[in-house]
C-alpha cells in the first residue's frame, strides 16, 4: 500500500466521528419535523379529557415536548463543541469535555423518559380503544430519531478534532441520516392509518330511482347484513336504501336490490369503535348519509357513491341535538336557537 493511501485511509478514520455527528444532525432534523407533524398536522386522537382515559389524552404532546427537548438539547451542545472545541487549545479541550458531559445527560435524559413514559402500553391502550391517527406514532418515532440523533452528536463531541471528510463522504452521511428518517416516517404512517380496520367499498353515480305510483309486484328479496341478535336501521334514499347496523353500513340500489356500497369496521365485539346505528339520518336535500360512530365521532358518506366526505368540522363540536330532515341543522331547547350545516363538509352556514 503506498504511502498515499495510507493517509487517506487514516484522514478517513479521523473523520468519522464527524460523519457520525453530521447523520446525528440530520436525525435530530427528522425527529423535529415528526414531532411538529403530531403536535401542528396530524389527526388527534378523540380521547376525552374525563374518566379513565384523562391521564393519556395529552400522550402525543408529552411525547413530543420530549423529542424537541431533547432534539433541541443535543443540537445545542453540538453546535457549541463545533464552534469552539476545535480550535486544539486547552479551552478546546474544556469545551469538548463539558460537552462529553452535557451530551451524557442529554442521552440519560432522553433514555430515562421513554422508558418512564411507558410508550408500548400507552400506545396499545389507546389504539384499542379509540379511532387509529398517525398523531402517537409520529410522536414515538419522532422521539427515537431525536434520541438517536444525540447518539450520533455524542460521537462527534468525543472527538470533534478530526479533519473534514471529502464531499461525497459528507454526502454518504446525510443519506445514511436520511434513510431511517424516512423508514420512521413511513412506519409512523402505517401505525396512524385507521383504513386497516374498515371495510369501506364505493360505487359509481347513478340517477335516483323512479319511486312506483302503486304498490307492484315484488321486486327482489335480499338478506341484510344484521346480526339476529342486535338491531338496524334501514333509511330511504334517492337511489335506494340504506341499512344501519352496528358493524356499519350498507347501500343497496333500490331497482334490483343489489349492494352498491358500504362501511364497516372489523373486531365491533371487542374494539371500543362502534357504531351508533340508531342515530345514522339521511339528509335528503344534499344526499348525505350521517353516521356517528363511538370514539371516533360524525361521518358523513355520499349517500349514491359511499364517498366519505368528512369526519369531525364545525358539526361535530355542536353538543346540541341533531333536527333530522332534508337539512343538517341543531336546535337548542333552552334557547330555541337553529343552526344550519353544510351536509357535505360538515362546516357551519
Amino acid at each position: 500500500m503506498s504511502g498515499d493511501q495510507t493517509a487517506e485511509r487514516a484522514r478517513a478514520l479521523r473523520s468519522i466521528p464527524i460523519l457520525a455527528g453530521l447523520v446525528g444532525a440530520v436525525l435530530l432534523a427528522g425527529g423535529v419535523v415528526l414531532a411538529l407533524y403530531s403536535q401542528f398536522v396530524a389527526e388527534p386522537i378523540p380521547v376525552p379529557f374525563d374518566g379513565d382515559f384523562s391521564e393519556t389524552a395529552d400522550f402525543p404532546f408529552h411525547l413530543v415536548r420530549g423529542a424537541l427537548v431533547v432534539a433541541g438539547a443535543a443540537a445545542l451542545t453540538g453546535a457549541v463543541v463545533l464552534v469552539l472545541g476545535r480550535r486544539g487549545d486547552e479551552r478546546a479541550a474544556s469545551v469538548g469535555a463539558g460537552g462529553v458531559l452535557a451530551i451524557l445527560f442529554v442521552l440519560g435524559g432522553g433514555l430515562w423518559f421513554a422508558v418512564a413514559a411507558d410508550i408500548p402500553s400507552t400506545f396499545q391502550r389507546l389504539t384499542s380503544d379509540f379511532v387509529v391517527t398517525p398523531r402517537a406514532s409520529s410522536a414515538i418515532a419522532s422521539l427515537a430519531l431525536a434520541i438517536s440523533g444525540a447518539l450520533g452528536i455524542f460521537v462527534f463531541v468525543v472527538k470533534p478534532t478530526g479533519p473534514v471528510p471529502r464531499w461525497w463522504a459528507l454526502a454518504a452521511a446525510v443519506v445514511v441520516g436520511v434513510i431511517p428518517v424516512l423508514g420512521a416516517a413511513g412506519v409512523a404512517v402505517r401505525f396512524g392509518d385507521d383504513s386497516v380496520a374498515g371495510d369501506h367499498v364505493t360505487a359509481a353515480a347513478a340517477p335516483e330511482a323512479a319511486a312506483p305510483a302503486v304498490l307492484g309486484s315484488e321486486k327482489f328479496r335480499l338478506q341484510i347484513p344484521a346480526d339476529p341478535d342486535l338491531r338496524h336501521r334501514i333509511l330511504v334514499t334517492r337511489g335506494g336504501f340504506v341499512v344501519a347496523t352496528p358493524a356499519g353500513l350498507t347501500q343497496y340500489d333500490g331497482a334490483t336490490g343489489t349492494e352498491r356500497w358500504h362501511y364497516r369496521r372489523s373486531d365491533i365485539s371487542t374494539d371500543s369503535v362502534w357504531h351508533a346505528y340508531d342515530q345514522t339520518i339521511y339528509l335528503r336535500a344534499e344526499d348525505v348519509v350521517l353516521t356517528y360512530w363511538a370514539n371516533i365521532g360524525w361521518l358523513a358518506f355520499d349517500a349514491a357513491t359511499g364517498e366519505l366526505l368528512w369526519t369531525g368540522g364545525d358539526f361535530a363540536r355542536d353538543s346540541r341535538s341533531v333536527a333530522e330532515g332534508h337539512l343538517l341543522a341543531t336546535a337548542s331547547d333552552s334557547l330555541g336557537r337553529v343552526t344550519r350545516y353544510d351536509a357535505r363538509t360538515g362546516r357551519e352556514m
